[in-house]
């Protein structure tokens, strides 16, 4: 087994050893993605890749920072699937 222990400097300067209890795997990521287009919620995912749901959130946050808007051009008309709109008010206006 190779060596699962880092060293880390925490905020304050304090040297800390981190024992490390799971292998992070490079194909989680797009796990993740799939269980999160498919509605799975934070808790649900982070029980089925057996890990904590701070280190999901760490990771989804990552994996947002790479996706970029899509192209859309004007004038062109597109399809959706399903599209969600709200038209009112939210708050009740009292006579």
């Amino acid at each position: 087994m190779g060596n699962n222990a880092i060293n880390a400097n925490t905020a304050t300067g304090n040297n800390r050893r981190i024992i490390l209890t799971k292998p992070i795997y490079p194909g989680i990521k797009p796990t993740i993605s799939e269980y999160t287009k498919e509605g799975v919620r934070i808790r649900g995912i982070a029980r089925l890749l057996e890990i904590s749901t701070t280190t999901l959130i760490r990771r989804i946050i990552s994996i947002s920072k790479n996706i970029t808007a899509p192209h859309v051009t004007a004038n062109i008309e597109y399809e959706v699937d399903e599209i969600k709109t709200f038209v009112g008010r939210k708050k009740i206006i009292s006579g």
